[in-house]
C-alpha cells in the first residue's frame, strides 16, 4: 500500500470523530455499577462507566481492558496489539488545548518519521476539543508505521483524552470498532469542584448542541 493510500485511510477516522459532536448525556455511577461494568470487560462489546462517574462508553469487541485509577488500557486481541486508552488527568488552572496539543506533539516528534497528519478543533457536548492524528515509524525488529489519533477536552480543569494508535497499514480494520467507541462515549457534566454531577431524576433531560457548521460537511461524509 503506498503512502497516499495509507494516509488517506488514516484521515478518514476523523469522519468518525465527528460523531462526537453534540454528544454527551448526564449519568450515575455508583459503586455497584461499576463493579458490573468491570465484571463485563470479557467477551464482546463492553458497557463501561468509569469508576468514579467521569464518562459512560461502549468497548468494541476484540479488546481486552484494564482499569487503573482514572486510565482504561485495551489492547486488541488481534496480531497487532492495538492500543487504545481512555483516561482523565488533573492539569493546573493555567492549563489550555493549546498547550496540551504542544506537549503531545512534542513526545510524538521524537520518533523517527514523524509526520502530523491533521490538526482539528471541534465541540463534544458544547466543550472545545482538538482531534490529533499523526504517524511515526516504528523502530524495532522490523520498522513499520504507526497511525495515532487522539482527541483531547477539557472541562474544570481535567483532561479527558482518548488515544489509539496501531500499524497504520490495519487502521482501516478498526474503522467499526472505532466508530462505536466514539459513538458512545459520554463524558459527564462536572461541578466547580471537578467531580460528575449525577442527574436529578426530576430534571427534564439535556438538549445536545448541535454540531457546528464547519463539520457538518464531515458529518455528511462528502469531504472525502
Amino acid at each position: 500500500m503506498d503512502m497516499a493510500k495509507r494516509v488517506e485511510g488514516f484521515f478518514l477516522l476523523f469522519v468518525i470523530l465527528t460523531c462526537l459532536c453534540g454528544l454527551s448525556a448526564p449519568f450515575e455511577a455508583n459503586a455497584q455499577t461499576a463493579q458490573l461494568m468491570q465484571q463485563l470487560l470479557k467477551n464482546g462489546d463492553k458497557a463501561f462507566v468509569q469508576r468514579e462517574g467521569f464518562y459512560r462508553v461502549v468497548i468494541p469487541q476484540g479488546f481486552d481492558c484494564e482499569e487503573s485509577g482514572r486510565q482504561l488500557k485495551c489492547r486488541s486481541q488481534k496480531s497487532d496489539r492495538a492500543l487504545l486508552q481512555i483516561e482523565i488527568r488533573d492539569i493546573p488552572k493555567s492549563g489550555s488545548l493549546e498547550l496540551v496539543a504542544l506537549n503531545y506533539e512534542r513526545r510524538f516528534k521524537k520518533m523517527s518519521h514523524y509526520q502530523l497528519v491533521s490538526k482539528n478543533k471541534l465541540k463534544v457536548d458544547g466543550t472545545p476539543a482538538i482531534v490529533h492524528s499523526m504517524r511515526y515509524d516504528y523502530l524495532g525488529n522490523v520498522q513499520a508505521p504507526v497511525g495515532v489519533q487522539a482527541l483531547y477536552m477539557i472541562r474544570q480543569h481535567k483532561l479527558f483524552l482518548i488515544h489509539f494508535e496501531c500499524n497504520q497499514n490495519y487502521f482501516a480494520g478498526y474503522m467499526k470498532s472505532l466508530q462505536k467507541l466514539y459513538t458512545t462515549f459520554r463524558p459527564a457534566q462536572l461541578d466547580q469542584g471537578g467531580h460528575p454531577i449525577l442527574p436529578n431524576r426530576a430534571s427534564p433531560p439535556q438538549k445536545h448542541p448541535p454540531a457546528s457548521d464547519k463539520l457538518k460537511p464531515y458529518l455528511k461524509g462528502n469531504k472525502f
